[in-house]
């Protein structure tokens, strides 16, 4: 069974599953093992038993973790994990791996390295049985999630690496930056902007977006973004109007509240009020200044027709100090979409003045506004 099959059907059977028992594993466990055990045998147990080998990821409040610690010093467990380590079934391999991670069984970290190496770093649950174990070296983890090109699956994966303690991750982010992979770079990158802003991390990713290619500039461009680095003008003008990093550069320069950045997107509003990029950094930004903006823009009917809006990505709009705005461009706006869009800002809200609105949107000419109105009251 591939390795990426195997997770999702090992996450899927661990999902609802209760009561599965340590002991009841062992017993089995020991049958097994008395025969010859085959790759069938072996997904045979990592499926029956998910809850105690997925523990990781379970939410369940009865599932400890290490579930099978206690079959760490059994002679049916001391008898045989090396063999299975040493066994050429990928699944017997991946096995042994769930099984150290379980048992908390340090001394076989160097046995599941070598199954990541025989089988190219492909194996997600060897690097996981990794983590589990509180193994310190990123560069296993590292090169299992390059070689699964970051698909869907290897997430887990990643967002458990990028948790790591932070000292660690700002080392590999520093040593990583400026490798000649792209895959490296990008999760250098990515590692870097969970980090805390610091002067020093802010000037390798300036260094990043000079000497990056194009796709991966927009990676450091994102993170310098996350940081609100201030004085990032000069660094991106270039870029605003390059198709595939205008959005982030946008984002990144109104995040920015030096006086020269915030003095150049107010240069823009008469320009780019038609650029949906422009307006979504606006909107995006937290910066109650661009954000004024963005709702007189909208007042004034200045921006596309079919420009779609989305407020839920941000909690700033939802501050009370742009009730009386947003209240407004509801009444007035000529455009249904957009004057439905903001009626996502009452979700939740139950003050008397919000009440009363909601029932004055009840005789609104606009059908979609009369029903969402009608909705967020009965709620």
């Amino acid at each position: 069974m591939k390795i990426v099959l195997k997770i999702v059907v090992l996450l899927i059977c661990s999902f609802g599953v209760r009561g599965q028992s340590a002991l009841d594993f062992e017993k089995d466990f020991k049958t097994t093992v008395a025969q010859k055990i085959t790759n069938t045998k072996a997904d045979s147990l990592m499926n029956k038993y998910s809850s105690l080998f997925m523990w990781f990821y379970t939410t369940e409040p009865d599932v400890r973790a290490y579930p099978l610690k206690e079959m760490r010093n059994k002679s049916v467990y001391q008898n045989t994990i090396a063999k299975l380590f040493a066994d050429t079934g990928k699944s017997i391999n991946t096995l042994a791996c769930l099984m150290a991670a379980a048992t908390y069984d340090t001394t076989n970290i160097p046995q599941i390295k070598q199954v990541l190496r025989r089988g190219n770093y492909k194996n997600m649950l060897a690097a996981k049985s990794l983590m589990v174990l509180g193994d310190k070296d990123p560069d296993p983890i590292v090169k299992c999630i390059i070689a699964n090109n970051f698909n869907a699956t290897v997430q887990y994966l990643t967002l458990d690496f990028l948790n790591i303690e932070k000292g660690r991750l700002e080392k590999f982010a520093r040593d990583s930056l400026f490798s000649q992979e792209n895959g490296m770079q990008y999760l250098a990158v990515k590692a870097m902007a969970q980090l805390s802003p610091q002067p020093i991390n802010e000037k390798l990713l300036r260094q990043a977006v000079v000497n990056y290619d194009t796709v991966m500039k927009g990676w450091a461009i994102a993170a310098l973004a996350a940081y609100k680095a201030n004085h990032i003008l000069p660094l991106i003008k270039a870029y605003l109007n390059t198709k595939q990093l205008k959005e982030v550069s946008w984002r990144a320069l109104a995040a920015s509240t030096s006086t020269q950045d915030m003095d150049y997107i107010n240069q823009m509003l008469s320009i780019k009020q038609d650029d949906p990029y422009f307006l979504n950094a606006l909107l995006n930004s937290n910066n109650d200044h661009h954000l004024i903006s963005w709702l007189s823009l909208l007042k004034k009917g200045e921006v596309p027709e079919n420009y779609y809006i989305i407020i839920d990505r941000n909690e700033a709009i939802k501050s009370d100090k742009y009730f009386t705005s947003i209240c407004e461009i509801i009444t007035t706006s000529a455009n249904e979409m957009q004057a439905y869009s903001l009626m996502h800002y009452f979700e939740g809200r139950k003050d008397k003045a919000s009440i009363d609105f909601l029932n004055t949107c009840l005789q609104h000419s606009f059908a979609g506004i009369k029903e969402k109105a009608k909705d967020l009251l009965s709620h």
